[in-house]
């Protein structure tokens, strides 16, 4: 049976043509994916990942830029022995920081850890990889433990409340700079969410309380009277936590405080308090060196 003349017409303008496979992966692809990976110094029999909102340099290391982040990558380094990744060093080892984003995650809260054993792999959430560490403590670290709730709220409602520039946001969670004002918007929907904030302190969030408002400046009086609050509760407990040095685990989770919201919220009404202690600021970065 013969083609119709128009159809044919139509195939012989437009003739057939075979092309190659298109490459899963591009070398520019690969490239931007390697450039989210920061690696340790060392090897393990296993190797792990971990998934961080972004890195910041401090003396040469390349450390998570929020507390909590910071604060895994120093415990999985002490942990594994390793030392913590140095800006512009060539090793490649099968344990790293890589930039990610919140919803990587099931809860879309970080850090999420990637362990791989032999051909196997698990993914541990945030909440997953806290229960891991502080199941180890016992006796009264647990209760010095218990201080840190403040602090890490007294965080929250720092990024809140406090008039944070679009660099300091960058700096803390990579938000991209051509899409700031939509990644900004969504950021500050996704904070009262993490570590069951919003569970914890429903009262702050009443049907007056809007994310978008931090974009125009004006902040929930619920939410800046209970910040005023937690920052008298954390200038006291500081005292306490700075001088506590019977666990390893604590002192350093109170260095990946000190530092990140030195580095990061310095001008803020938390970051002066951090800055009140200097000399334990000073233990801290030269720990950091250390690490």
């Amino acid at each position: 049976m013969k083609v119709p003349p128009p159809i044919k017409a139509v195939f012989d303008a437009f003739p057939l043509a075979s092309y190659p496979p298109v490459p899963s992966t591009t070398s520019e692809k690969q490239k931007a994916v390697d450039s989210c990976k920061f690696y340790y110094t060392g090897t393990t029999n296993d190797n792990f990942q971990l998934g961080i909102h972004n890195v910041m340099e401090v003396h040469g290391k390349m450390i998570p830029s929020d507390p909590i982040c910071c604060f895994y990558s120093l415990i999985l380094a002490q942990k594994n022995n390793l030392k913590i990744p140095q800006r512009n060093s060539d090793v490649k080892s099968g344990n790293c920081l890589v930039v990610v984003s919140p919803y990587s995650a099931v809860d879309n809260q970080l850090p999420i850890l990637i362990e791989t054993t032999g051909d196997s792999r698990t993914i541990n959430s945030s909440s997953a990889i806290g229960t891991l560490i502080t199941k180890k403590l016992s006796g009264k670290d647990v209760v010095v433990d218990q201080l840190f709730t403040s602090l890490y709220d007294c965080w929250i409602l720092c990024l809140l409340c406090e008039d944070l520039t679009s660099e300091t946001l960058h700096k803390i969670f990579h938000v991209d700079v051509e899409t700031a004002s939509l990644d900004t918007m969504d950021l500050y929907h996704q904070i009262p969410l993490w570590q069951a904030f919003k569970t914890r302190h429903p009262t702050l969030f009443d049907a007056h309380y809007n994310p978008n408002n931090h974009l125009l400046g004006r902040n929930s009086g619920a939410l800046q009277s209970y910040y005023n609050t937690k920052l008298d509760d954390v200038a006291n407990e500081l005292d306490l936590l700075v001088t506590y040095k019977d666990s390893a685990v604590i002192t350093t989770k109170l260095l990946a405080y000190f530092v990140t919201i030195n580095e990061t919220l310095a001008s803020t009404k938390l970051g002066q308090i951090i800055a009140a202690h200097p000399a334990y600021l000073a233990e801290c970065y030269a720990q950091i060196q250390r690490i």
